[in-house]
């Protein structure tokens, strides 16, 4: 589909779409399922982490493949989707407790995913930012 035909699609439609593909890509982290991530992932793409380390599509998945990264449960809220010309944004809150070479990591971040509209779908761009912690929650304001 070309970006013409893409603007025709009832933004609604694209919208649930997008997070369809969202849903799948979760899925298949936790699965560790490197084959689906390879098929929703741009070749191009730039897969960005909260601490600040980037990832080809290759190097992410050979990460995932090897047991270097492995998610132990991702919580996704606060989805929302915006469609531009040729592509769509979706912001999300991510909760997640994952292991990089062993070590247990809790994550609590505010994500980013850039989504190409043209078929099929990929993933052209992931950033993770991590929430501050208020002072509120050491008991301090």
């Amino acid at each position: 589909m070309n970006e013409a035909m893409a603007r025709l699609l009832p933004e609604a439609a694209v919208t649930e779409a997008i997070l369809t593909l969202e849903a799948r890509r979760v899925r298949a982290m936790l699965e560790a399922d490197v084959d689906q991530l390879a098929e929703l992932i741009d070749d191009a793409c730039v897969y960005i982490h909260g601490s600040g380390a980037c990832d080809s599509k290759e190097s992410y998945l050979a990460q995932l493949r090897s047991g270097a990264l492995v998610y132990r449960a991702i919580y996704v809220s606060e989805r929302d989707v915006t469609v531009h010309d040729g592509c769509a944004l979706a912001t999300f809150h991510l909760a997640a407790s994952i292991a990089v070479a062993g070590e247990l990591r809790d994550l609590n971040s505010r994500c980013s995913a850039v989504w190409s509209l043209d078929e099929p779908r990929k993933l052209l761009l992931f950033q993770s930012t991590p929430q501050a912690v208020s002072a509120s929650q050491f008991g301090r304001t």
